[in-house]
């Protein structure tokens, strides 16, 4: 058994690319060899910002030979023909043998092929998969042409087993393979040779070099925390901040810096977003006060004075970009005391949403008036609404949220505030926005929820009204992030709202059926993640999704998903399932269907007479139920077919020599059918039958 380990050591490989890069790297070197019959113990990968790393454990000598036995010409075919596949096959005719198929005789050759050393293969394979990796962004450096995501300075790649070891050959333009690695950019740089992984693993360490990505990241945090817990502060939690710095270094060091006491007024969001986008540093909190006073800079380096002249560098970097956020802070308040927060409108009319769609303020007057219906439907505030709405665009003609975009609505709410809104209108301005991600919670108070559903519907419906909505993985407008805020928000807020009735408050010159599909979508996601069957969602007919509310539609699902598993539910299915399955034999045998109104005189048996009435009596009942949401009751009734069905199936006879009363007798399967259907199509409902 042999090892290989692969270093491909480069310059700086952008953060967000290292996991992705060894992803591939593992995965397609192990479909490589699979395909080529070489066997393996285990594959691992790894990545700092320099290098990829691979190792592959156990692997055999060679791969797998194969024999495979090739058809060919018919034993009455031409001796041409014959001769023609002995030599496709390489080999004489001798060695040809005859199987006998239902088609005719045949003749065969056994080919064997033998398998590849691993030291002949694998080098292949490197090659191939390194040369056609699909980075995002790649380039090419000096008068080669080879492209990597940055320029390749060196590879190690290392075959091994317990006798010898031994380079496998590798080269990428003038980038030959040898024994040879570096450790850290600065605080190791010497090269050193290595026999092994594991002595690589020896060696790289006291390189000051962190192999493992998940040992970096845990390090990064747990240094951060106790340097934090130490001066009274807690790290906030922010993991992809963390998964973003833990690629930027090989040997992190956490330094504590603190912020200027005159930066303190501003937000805590404003003073996170500087740190986190521009610096990337981690906020700290007073375990007392929870104000952000201090920062966790994650250093790739040790330094003699301990990192003071790191600290005092960074420091100053922040202030010149925090002095910047509290100039703009302080004129926007200073035009806000002196004209109001309403003075912002018309700057916002200079703004344009889409040449297509109006200017910004424009946009607002629409969100007015879509959140104002709304508002009517949920009981909310409508004064209190249509204000909120007024205002909620406003910080994006600020400075603040021209300097840090990230902070719109952010922005919006602490202006609402210092303008003298109250609480709910102030916050609606931020809460509007919500949900952004599948993280973020939604907006529960009832003004922050009309307005939140009129901005999206307003996004979505005007968007599409000009035909640019999402294709493929391009959605430039969020329109599907939206779709799924809207969804959320009903789900989440139990509201008992149609989505058309919703829909159709945004703008009118939309296809509503090509609308509708788009959010049948991500209705059937959104409730499958909430715990909803397949087969359930895949019940309910299409129309359901947009005539009713997704409240009901929620428990509609829930009461049917916890009544197929019943017996009672179980035995329903299976008599619906005998009678569909009768239906469609005979419709396809006769080619007519069975959609017919039974006859109550054609009816001549007790059975059929008992199912007849039950059904005309438990539709009426259903309809009823349905009408007034109350599908446990529906599911209720359906449930006392049962027994009739049963005594149908037992004691009438359905292809009887009457052709009339056959035909009504399938009408009557039919029928039961339609009644069913109303709830959900219990054909499409897996049962356990």
């Amino acid at each position: 058994m042999a090892d290989l380990f692969l270093e491909l050591f480069s310059e700086e490989i952008p953060a967000k690319l290292q996991v992705f890069g060894q992803e591939h790297l593992k995965n397609s070197v192990a479909s490589e060899l699979s395909k080529a019959r070489s066997n393996f113990e285990a594959i691992e990968s790894f990545s700092t910002p320099q290098r990829l790393i691979l190792v592959v454990k156990g692997l055999t000598e060679k791969a797998q030979g194969r024999v495979e036995e090739k058809r060919g010409p018919n034993v009455m075919a031409p001796e041409e023909a014959v001769d023609g596949f002995c030599k496709s096959m390489k080999i004489d005719r001798s060695q040809l043998f005859t199987k006998d198929e239902k088609k005719g005789t045949f003749y065969f050759a056994r080919i064997e092929t033998f398998g590849q050393a691993n030291v002949e293969l694998i080098p292949e394979i490197l090659h191939r998969v390194i040369r056609n990796f699909p980075w995002p962004r790649s380039m090419r450096w000096g008068s080669g042409e080879f492209k990597w995501v940055r320029p390749l300075r060196s590879i190690v790649c290392i075959f091994s087993d317990d006798i010898k070891t031994c380079v496998l050959p590798l080269d990428f333009d003038g980038v030959i393979s040898n024994n040879v690695s570096r450790g850290h950019r600065f605080l190791a740089p010497g090269e050193f040779t290595v026999k092994s992984f594991e002595d690589y693993q020896e060696k790289i360490r006291h390189q000051y070099v962190i192999l493992d990505r998940t040992i970096r990241k845990e390090k990064i945090w747990n240094d951060a925390s106790n340097e934090a817990f130490a001066r009274g502060l807690v790290l906030v939690d922010d993991k992809s901040l963390l998964e973003e710095v833990t690629g930027l270094v090989e040997w992190p060091v956490v330094l504590i810096g603190k912020i200027d006491q005159s930066f303190l007024i501003l937000p805590s969001e404003v003073l996170r977003v500087s740190m986190r986008e521009h610096q990337k540093f981690f906020a700290l909190r007073n375990a007392s006060t929870k104000a952000i006073e201090s920062f966790a800079l994650v250093s790739n380096i040790l330094s003699a004075d301990n990192g003071k002249r790191i600290l005092q560098g960074n420091e100053r970097v922040l202030s010149a970009r925090l002095s910047d956020a509290k100039f703009f802070w302080e004129n926007d308040l200073r035009v806000i005391e002196e004209s109001g927060y309403e003075s912002f409108l018309q700057k916002l009319e200079r703004v344009t949403f889409h040449n297509k769609l109006g200017t910004e303020a424009d946009r607002v007057r629409r969100i007015q008036v879509i959140a104002g219906e709304i508002a009517t439907m949920i009981n909310a505030d409508v004064t209190s609404t249509k204000l909120a709405a007024s205002i909620c665009k406003l910080d994006l003609v600020s400075e603040m949220v021209y300097e840090f975009p990230e902070l719109q609505g952010v922005i919006g709410q602490y202006y609402a505030e210092k303008a003298g809104f109250d609480d709910v209108i102030s916050a609606s301005c931020y809460e509007h926005y919500l949900p952004r991600g599948p993280m973020d919670k939604v907006p529960k108070n009832s003004v922050a929820v009309a307005l939140a559903l009129a901005e999206k519907i307003d996004l979505i419906t005007s968007f599409w009204s000009i035909n640019l909505m999402p294709t493929g993985s391009k959605d430039p407008f969020a329109l599907r992030r939206a779709a799924i805020g809207i969804i959320r928000i009903l789900l989440e807020n139990e509201l008992n709202l149609s989505l058309i009735s919703l829909l159709k408050l945004g703008n009118g010159n939309v296809d509503f059926n090509n609308l509708v599909e788009f959010f049948n979508e991500r209705i059937k996601v959104q409730l499958s993640d909430r715990g909803a069957r397949a087969d359930i969602l895949n019940s309910l007919p299409i129309k359901t999704y947009h005539e009713m509310s997704l409240k009901v539609m929620n428990e509609r699902i829930w009461a049917i998903q916890d009544f197929v598993v019943t017996k009672p539910g179980k035995d329903l299915i299976h008599g619906y399932k005998r009678a569909l399955n009768i239906l469609v034999a005979e419709q396809k045998k006769e080619g007519v269907e069975y959609s017919l109104q039974p006859k109550r005189e054609l009816l001549k048996e007790d059975p059929e007479l008992a199912l007849y009435k039950h059904l005309m009596e438990i539709n009426d009942k259903i309809i009823n139920d349905l009408n007034r949401d109350k599908v446990l009751d529906a599911l209720e009734n359906l449930s006392i077919l049962r027994e009739p069905i049963d005594n149908f199936f037992n004691n009438v006879k359905i292809n009887t020599e009457s052709l009339v009363v056959r035909r009504n007798r399938l009408c009557l399967l039919n029928q039961i059918k339609m009644v069913m259907h109303q709830v959900a199509d219990f054909s499409k409902i897996d049962g356990d039958l």
